[in-house]
């Protein structure tokens, strides 16, 4: 039986040549699908827009070099919510504030950008590497800076609840952005907020528990995660090694983000995975509450919440150089 490097090894050789067929949006490593059913067999998936006959010049063989392959329709959006700033006095929506940041909550970045406000999920907090290793809080690039064009990222002010669920002006701002990572062809859309001393963190997640560490996501792996708007749900990864083309919204377009995890849900457990404004929340293992460990970053998902994408954990705490913090090590 072929083993998964191997298949990755030939995903990686042919998949820049599938991405440039049109209405292709992905290919990433997982289960195949037969008549919507999941089976446990391994193949090439490649995500389109629309599944539609072709013809074969253009069509997605059916095995690439003895691999199986399944198309599955599917696109990719960042899942930040917005709203128009004249909107917000008649809005019904009011999130609990948190005298303590933990993750999981609304935020979003306090000025609107062309009288748009932009709001996600705070994933989790970290620890910066950094002397004098201060806490942070962890969300996505496309949450904390989307919409920005001011190049002085640490003059975004970052609030919680964000403006959009209730948050005041200026009593609610916990911080300014402090790092961010985000291109195309990379691996991670992330960011970090500063944490004032005004505002107290502890390393939890709401409704899963005390961060006790970080693991890696693997294939069939249940995991869970608690979104601004879904609030707890529970999914199952369902593909790994994803190359994925995500619309965000702009200034900043269209993104191929590679290496990403794809989930669908847990259907014994909630319906859906995700939804606009869970962008940014972190993916836990599944398990008890004395199992929380985080695997991923959420980013993206496609319209009916069934599929979304989130980053390896590990390549975040890199490229943002920070390290999730422990609720051992950190109650402050």
């Amino acid at each position: 039986m072929t083993n998964l490097e191997e298949i990755k090894n030939l995903k990686q050789s042919i998949e820049a040549e599938l991405l440039r067929r049109p209405g292709v949006t992905g290919v990433d490593i997982g289960y195949k699908y037969v008549n919507g059913e999941r089976t446990d067999e391994i193949v090439i998936r490649v995500y389109v827009t629309k599944k539609k006959i072709l013809a074969s010049y253009e069509a997605i063989p059916r095995e690439i070099h003895g691999i199986k392959t399944d198309v599955i329709e599917s696109t990719f959006d960042a899942l930040i919510s917005t709203v128009i700033t004249e909107l917000i006095a008649d809005s019904e929506i009011n999130l609990p504030y948190y005298n303590t940041l933990v993750g999981g909550i609304s935020i979003g970045p306090y000025r609107s950008t062309n009288r748009i406000l932009y709001f996600g999920t705070l994933g989790a907090i970290v620890e910066d590497n950094n002397p004098p290793y201060n806490l942070l809080a962890l969300s996505n690039y496309h949450v904390l800076l989307a919409g920005n064009i001011n190049p002085l990222i640490n003059e975004i002010e970052i609030g919680q609840p964000s403006r959009r669920d209730g948050g005041k002006y200026p009593d609610d701002i916990f911080g300014v952005v402090m790092r961010a990572a985000l291109k195309d062809g990379g691996s991670v859309d992330c960011a970090t907020a500063s944490i004032r001393n005004s505002r107290a963190a502890e390393a939890k997640i709401e409704q899963i528990g005390k961060v006790k560490g970080t693991t890696s996501a693997i294939l069939g792996m249940q995991v869970r995660k608690r979104g601004r708007t879904t609030g707890l749900t529970y999914g199952i990864v369902d593909g790994c090694h994803a190359t994925v083309q995500i619309n965000y919204p702009d200034p900043i377009g269209a993104i191929t983000l590679t290496d990403q995890i794809t989930i669908v849900p847990d259907p014994k457990k909630s319906a859906v995975w995700t939804e606009e404004g869970d962008s940014g929340a972190a993916i836990v293992m599944a398990g008890s509450d004395d199992e929380v460990y985080i695997v991923g970053l959420h980013v993206s998902g496609n319209s009916d919440g069934s599929r979304g994408t989130a980053n390896h954990i590990d390549a975040v705490e890199r490229a943002l150089n920070v390290k999730v913090a422990t609720f051992k090590d950190w109650r402050r």
